[in-house]
């Protein structure tokens, strides 16, 4: 039995005896004396440890899918594996519009898997229609459930695919323009935490697993300022139909409209993975 194993059947044990022994320390009329109720904080607290630390470990190891895996077995389970870049700018978060919905979302996009990784995904992974038309080596495609673990556990080793976030970066905010280039020839970036759902239902692609990486864009002086040219010009908007960034509160994420939207304009204009970049939403 490994030490961690052994520490941890320990303090189980402990718990339960000291748990017992403060429960049976009564007096005459059958209510806990000092010294039981103590014993019982202590048999409590050693369990509150233990459970804490089972959760992390669940967490990590991914123990609560599971059960998801199993009522999944052999069903199609859609994935996509992405980064997305938290950048915060005075207070406000920094969005730019999307290809598709065109509504407001983070800087980012899906990881791409290299050729290396073929003979690990060529029986697991299946391209989805997106892939199929131009964007091959996207990590969003389907694999079953029971295959689910096989991937996740692939991804975690980083090898044979994509591990920098540059490549969306340059694409959405300097190939566009949006940012001058001069500015932004090094790019500096810290990872905050991974955003993880569990195997969920959705409307439009039935089972999905979503994975979300989440990083923060360290500004210097010369980027912030470049970001602090771009709000000025969002804050004398009147709106934002025409403009294909926007700068919104936490409030404009959680509810998905913007201020900025134009007064007959009702539908959410901020895309719904939006949260994912909110302290409190990753792990």
């Amino acid at each position: 039995m490994k030490k961690g194993s052994l520490k941890i059947l320990v303090l189980i044990t402990l718990s339960f005896i000291v748990l017992f022994l403060g429960f049976n320390n009564k007096d005459v009329n059958g209510n806990l004396t000092l010294v039981g109720e103590i014993l019982m904080i202590i048999g409590g607290g050693i369990l509150g440890f233990l459970l804490d630390k089972f959760l992390t470990f669940a967490e990590e190891t991914d123990l609560f899918l599971i059960i998801p895996i199993l009522l999944n077995w052999n069903k199609n389970i859609r994935v996509s594996f992405s980064y997305l870049f938290r950048i915060q700018v005075d207070g406000t978060y920094f969005l730019v519009r999307g290809n598709k919905k065109k509504k407001f979302q983070p800087v980012g996009g899906v990881y791409q898997k290299y050729n290396g990784s073929n003979a690990i995904l060529k029986d697991i992974f299946q391209e989805d229609d997106e892939m199929k038309k131009g964007n091959e080596k996207d990590l969003r495609g389907r694999v079953k459930g029971k295959d689910l673990k096989k991937f996740i556990q692939w991804f975690g080793s980083r090898q044979d695919r994509e591990i920098t976030c540059h490549r969306e970066f340059y694409e959405e905010l300097i190939n566009s323009g949006m940012l001058n280039k001069k500015q932004f020839t090094e790019l500096h970036y810290s990872y905050l935490g991974t955003h993880k759902t569990s195997i969920f239902t959705s409307e439009y692609y039935g089972k999905e697993f979503l994975l979300a990486d989440i990083y923060e864009l360290e500004l210097d002086e010369k980027k912030k300022k470049e970001f602090l040219k771009l709000k000025e010009e969002y804050d004398k908007a009147k709106d934002n139909s025409e403009l294909n960034y926007a700068f919104v509160s936490e409030n404009e994420i959680r509810t998905r409209h913007t201020t900025k939207r134009k007064d007959d304009d009702y539908e959410m204009d901020i895309n719904n993975h939006t949260f994912k970049i909110l302290k409190g939403e990753y792990k």
